[in-house]
């Protein structure tokens, strides 16, 4: 799972710092800027939290933290979109815990911030969340679980700024939410237990190198259209305890979304090396 969190890193940190131009880097659809298609919007989320452990050990993941964290951040997305005018159709969270598909198996832990390995449950399936939802509308499901893997293996291949979401997919969740938009949400984070912050400490202390052991975590939100095109895309970190979003974190990851029947701003200037990347002023 130490994947996860250089995937996650990467994508958040290394695609706005990089470049020497000021703004806030986000991805979107040229023609974004002439007029804004989008009406009615479906969203789907998903979360992940992981805890880095000792001994060359794979991360674990905690179910109920993701759990948590997924579902306390769908209702504040689904009210600021609703904000700028957007109708939602369709806002439950999908899954929690996604693991890398290209792993056999995954280490599952009910409640590992509390417990520890004392919560631990059957190791996961690599194409297998730890949770699936009952959600209200079967068919949004098994294609939204695949879209969700398949933005997992973006962001491990570090693709997730070329990726555009299976069209199949994305047309199966919007005929049958009646919707023009689909908004994948994807809320990630990294925790660290005491003892395995003590212990990189320790270890950093005798090697004389420096101990990264603070929590983290990113919001992303991802909009494609009834082709499988990404219209609009961004990522914001969070701070701290990574799934302690507030709806600060939500405006902030959504402060470029346009409002309805409004194009991007021109103060949203293509980046001359990077397709479908814009700098917004900040």
């Amino acid at each position: 799972m130490k994947k996860i969190i250089q995937a996650i890193t990467f994508t958040f940190i290394i695609f706005q710092l990089a470049g020497c131009s000021s703004g806030w880097q986000i991805r979107a659809d040229q023609k974004l800027f002439e007029k804004n298609p989008i009406k009615k919007i479906a969203l789907i989320g998903t979360a992940t939290v992981v805890w880095p452990r000792r001994g060359g050990q794979d991360s674990a993941i905690g179910l109920l933290s993701s759990k948590a964290g997924i579902e306390k951040v769908m209702p504040m997305f689904k009210q600021q979109l609703e904000s700028k005018g957007y109708a939602i159709t369709f806002a439950e969270p999908i899954a929690a815990g996604i693991p890398i598909k290209s792993h056999k198996t995954h280490a599952i832990f009910e409640d590992y911030g509390n417990k520890g390995d004392a919560s631990k449950l059957p190791d996961l399936r690599g194409d297998a969340p730890a949770f699936v939802y009952a959600i209200s509308n079967k068919e949004v499901q098994q294609p939204a679980i695949a879209l969700a893997f398949q933005l997992s293996d973006a962001l491990i291949n570090k693709t997730t700024f070329s990726y555009h979401p299976d069209q199949s997919h994305v047309q199966t969740i919007l005929a049958a939410t009646n919707s023009d938009t689909l908004c994948q949400i994807r809320a990630a984070g990294w925790r660290y237990s005491a003892g395995r912050a003590a212990g990189a400490f320790f270890l950093a202390l005798l090697t004389g190198s420096m101990a990264n052991t603070s929590d983290g975590g990113a919001l992303g939100v991802i909009c494609s259209d009834k082709t499988g095109k990404v219209l609009w895309q961004d990522y914001r970190p969070i701070d701290n305890d990574p799934m302690d979003a507030n709806m600060e974190h939500i405006v902030a990851t959504l402060k470029y979304f346009p409002n309805i029947n409004t194009p991007l701003p021109k103060t949203c200037v293509a980046d001359k090396k990077k397709k479908e990347v814009f700098r917004c002023e900040t």
